[in-house]
């Protein structure tokens, strides 16, 4: 069983990603999402990771990683 603050963070991190697919969205047509991962960084507990893959126009595969 979670606890309300587990769930309230899972009903962020899910609000979050809905607002970066809606960003990614918008990018140039050469730029396709692939990935998108999100979770909690085991080391600070506060802070959101995000791994973005792209693929560009010619098909290869981009990684970038933020907070």
């Amino acid at each position: 069983m979670t606890s309300p603050y587990e769930e309230k963070l899972r009903q962020f991190k899910i609000r979050l990603l809905d607002k970066i697919i809606d960003i990614l969205d918008t990018m140039d047509e050469t730029e396709k999402i692939v990935f998108i991962e999100s979770f909690l960084n085991e080391e600070t507990k506060n802070e959101i990771m995000v791994t973005l893959v792209l693929k560009d126009k010619d098909g290869r595969k981009h990684s970038k990683e933020g907070v």
